[in-house]
């Protein structure tokens, strides 16, 4: 199986699974399908709204005759191992002594310049079992039941800790998606460390966590530009962890972002982690002042899966996306645009012609390309696109048709090097979902030519531009394109439209 196939497969997996809770609320989010997808509006569809809503926040009660106790893993204990797909990963116990040094060298530096606050390191980092309950740390004097520290990493503020779960987290974190998936946790629950020594961490949950996003996405990009405090580096799979970990830390499909513990979809999450990524620390300083958008799309009863059949979907996403771009998107361009021809193929062999010459099974099985010279979009419908369906969801399956149309527009803005054409083109899938389908906010409109975007769409969407590996126009090799800077572009072009894509 490819790298990029066993990627896929992870973040499809990783849609289905979400846990994550910090501050002193030890509260779990499990849900068992993503859900979201293209679908059609019912007769009487009623108003959307989420489907599912939080519970009453836990009550944490003292066991007095389990004190907590911050233990280690026993002699003996297996340490877990990395999957086979993840290379280049340091061993598990070292993995989260050197990121926890390495966070708190760069807080020591950066908490000073950016936030004139001297650092402070938290007072413990607290390893806990859920299956032995003296392990369980106290927070403010107060110890939950077992379960609610399950798959869980958590700021305490009063005592000024982070634990987390040394037994299922962290080594399933490890064991899935590699090391770095591990110091990301690590790096977002400082984030909430700092955010209680500048007085941040205070209002709407969803703020709160994306801003502790945003802050560990500082310290990624410090550590990917080679400026790490500890010479710690970065391998070239360490930001798919990264996405891999977004997913499957986002909300239950259909979590409203006003909702007490509300984290944010897989989306919004990238997007806060991206912000502090590229624009460093200072980004990040005003996201509870002058917050950020979040992508907050409607489940809708008559339908909430929202997943709509292939068969159906594709020839009105086609239409939509001929109207749109010669109409709306053209004259937000300034270009002049004409509408390619859509074929699709079950297997390589049966790959349509590009200016006259057989194309390469290997660069059309899995695939799709833009051929310049017929002005022609083809893409793989085969067993592939079925599973991508089945397992991610309906825009997962066609986001390559949402990227291959970019890449006819990008041609026509004047556009001719590979890497930035797939580049503009996944930008331009963002404006158009963006412009569509949402509000400069990020909430969702009314339908567009009988399509709607509804809650987990773009969270499939990210998962799409890591499926789907990319040809370069009529076939060109693009290059080495990162799966995260094509969350970049597609996010980018989202909320902030088509400047964005310059």
């Amino acid at each position: 199986m490819s790298r990029a196939a066993s990627l896929f497969v992870l973040l499809a997996l990783s849609l289905g699974a979400a846990a994550c809770s910090a501050q002193v609320d030890l509260t779990t989010n499990e849900v068992t399908s993503a859900g979201g997808g293209f679908s059609t509006p019912g007769p009487g569809d009623p108003t959307p709204g989420p489907t599912d809503t939080p519970g009453p926040e836990e009550t944490l009660t003292p066991e007095p005759d389990d004190p907590p106790v911050a233990t280690t893993p026993e002699a003996g204990d297996p340490t877990p191992a990395p999957s086979d797909d993840v290379e280049d990963d340091l061993p598990y116990d070292q993995t989260i002594l050197l990121s926890f040094a390495d966070v708190e060298a760069y807080w020591a530096i950066r908490l000073p310049e950016a936030f004139d606050t001297e650092f402070e390191p938290v007072t413990e980092k607290i390893p806990y079992r859920p299956s032995q309950p003296s392990t369980l740390p106290s927070c403010g004097g107060e110890t939950g039941p077992p379960e609610v520290y399950q798959f869980n990493a958590f700021y305490c503020p009063p005592d000024d800790f982070i634990a987390y779960d040394d037994e299922g987290l962290f080594p399933d974190l490890y064991g899935t998606f590699g090391d770095f998936a591990v110091a990301l946790v690590i790096a977002h629950e400082y984030g909430h460390a700092i955010q209680n020594r500048i007085g941040q961490d205070f209002g709407p949950t969803i703020y709160i966590e994306l801003q502790a996003d945003c802050l560990a996405g500082a310290w990624t990009g410090t550590v990917e530009r080679g400026e790490s405090p500890t010479d710690l580096t970065l391998s070239p799979t360490d930001l798919e962890e990264a996405i891999g970990g977004y997913l499957t830390f986002a909300d239950p499909i259909g979590t409203p972002s006003q909702a007490q513990g509300a984290h944010g979809s897989g989306f919004d999450r990238m997007r806060a982690f991206l912000d502090g990524f590229t624009n460093d620390v200072e980004a990040c300083g005003d996201y509870l002042t002058n917050r950020p958008p979040v992508a907050e799309l409607p489940v809708f009863q008559d339908d909430p899966a929202g997943n709509m059949p292939l068969v159906e979907l594709e020839p009105l996403l086609e239409q939509d996306l001929n109207d749109w771009w010669a109409g709306e998107g053209s004259d937000l361009l300034g270009i002049a645009w004409t509408a390619p021809t859509v074929r699709t193929y079950q297997s390589p062999g049966q790959a349509p012609d590009c200016d006259g010459a057989a194309v390469r099974s290997d660069l059309a099985l899995e695939r799709g390309y833009y051929c310049v010279e017929d002005n022609l979009i083809a893409y793989d419908a085969g067993p592939f696109q079925q599973d991508l369906f089945a397992t991610a969801g309906d825009l997962t399956a066609t986001y390559q048709l949402l990227h291959l149309y970019g890449q006819s527009v990008a041609i026509a803005q004047g556009l001719t090097d590979p890497a930035e054409v797939v580049a503009r083109a996944d930008c331009l899938a963002g404006v158009y979902l963006g412009d569509v389908f949402s509000t400069p906010d990020g909430q969702a409109e009314a339908e567009h030519n009988n399509l709607r975007l509804t809650a987990g769409d773009m969270d499939e969407a990210i998962v799409g531009t890591v499926s789907w590996l990319p040809n370069g126009p009529s076939l060109a090799d693009p290059g080495d394109v990162r799966p995260f800077d094509r969350i970049a572009q597609l996010s980018a072009g989202f909320f902030d439209g088509a400047d964005a894509c310059g």
